[in-house]
């Protein structure tokens, strides 16, 4: 049973939170509890239901009928990156949260996220996360940032310190209008590209030392197995690359970071080596040849996309030796 929080704060501003639904009836009502409970009362809640075969959808309107912050939408089944971007659409508040529907955040979140907003135009806020244990309710702690403040030439210099999913952050609105900041539909790892884009463009960031996120680790989860080589899968980490270079582009921002995109594309190049099914290496070896070709960026040696491109052999233990030498002298890894 659902008790309201007995210390709500009130403000102007009005926060958008959005939350794509798909198949997770047993997690729902605790998921959108949590948001009910928030000691932050100027929410809307948009819940797109994409296309749910079980009883998400019905749960939703009836959830809705007690909680007028509740939007509810239905719709076809197209995936998570079109329910987010249809959400973006909708949304009216000053500032975006996304959160997923089998996870939680504590009731404090929006209060404490708006407080670091409070007199900055920050873009962005990211904030610590737990894991949750599904059976046991164990919190693991996951993500963790110290209280500070950020310019945009100060997070390029570090921005792999920054965790890329798209739940641990709060974002302005308008950032993500005026740059046209979407998701990918289509893509796995819909998160990377997002993550991209944004903090490529954000002027501010603001960083929490508050844990403000609860996800869930279900059994035999993406997030639980954390690689799965699956057919046709590493190569999206490609597809990714490829669409923040487009951005970068289009953004005018790409000649002046070109070091920062030779490193975001190394990065991911071997992370996405990571996942590869045996079948699929040739593809991998040729999208990594078109995406170099295109960017026009020479990787560095002793990298797994030099050794790609350059049909060399794969030299795991190298590329271990290089990122740590490099995270010692202060580098982008």
């Amino acid at each position: 049973m659902f008790e309201p929080s007995s210390q709500r704060t009130t403000s102007s501003m009005k926060i958008s939170i959005i939350l794509p639904v798909y198949n997770v009836a047993p997690y729902l009502i605790e998921c959108l509890d949590s948001i009910r409970a928030q000691t932050y009362s100027n929410i809307e809640v948009i819940a797109l239901d994409d296309g749910s075969t079980d009883e998400s959808l019905s749960m939703l309107r009836e959830y809705a009928e007690s909680y007028p912050a509740l939007q509810v939408v239905s719709l076809e089944h197209k995936g998570v990156s079109v329910a987010r971007n249809y959400g973006i659409e909708l949304a009216a508040g000053g500032y975006i949260f996304f959160l997923d529907p089998d996870d939680k955040i504590v009731p404090t979140a929006i209060e404490t996220l708006m407080k670091k907003v409070v007199g900055g135009r920050f873009d962005l806020v990211c904030f610590g996360a737990d894991r949750l244990i599904d059976g046991t309710g164990e919190l693991v702690p996951h993500t963790r940032y110290r209280d500070e403040e950020l310019e945009r030439e100060e997070v390029y210099k570090a921005p792999y310190q920054i965790n890329e999913s798209v739940c641990f952050k709060f974002y302005r609105r308008e950032l993500l209008l005026a740059k046209d900041i979407r998701f990918v539909p289509g893509h796995f790892y819909e998160d990377v590209s997002f993550h991209w884009k944004c903090l490529l463009s954000a002027e501010r960031i603001v960083f929490t030392s508050e844990s403000l996120y609860l996800y869930r680790l279900r059994p035999n989860s993406t997030m639980t197995n954390s690689v799965i080589k699956k057919s046709g899968m590493a190569v999206h980490h490609l597809y990714e690359l490829e669409e923040i270079y487009r951005f970068m582009k289009v953004q005018k921002l790409f000649e002046n970071n070109q070091s920062l995109f030779a490193s975001i594309l190394e990065r991911y190049v071997e992370s996405g080596y990571k996942f590869l099914a045996a079948e699929d290496k040739s593809e991998y070896v040729e999208e990594t040849k078109r995406l170099v070709a295109k960017t026009g960026i020479e990787p560095h040696r002793f990298t797994l996309c030099y050794d790609l491109v350059h049909g060399k052999k794969v030299r795991r233990n190298v590329y271990r030796w290089r990122r740590s030498l490099r995270c010692k002298l202060g580098m982008l890894d």
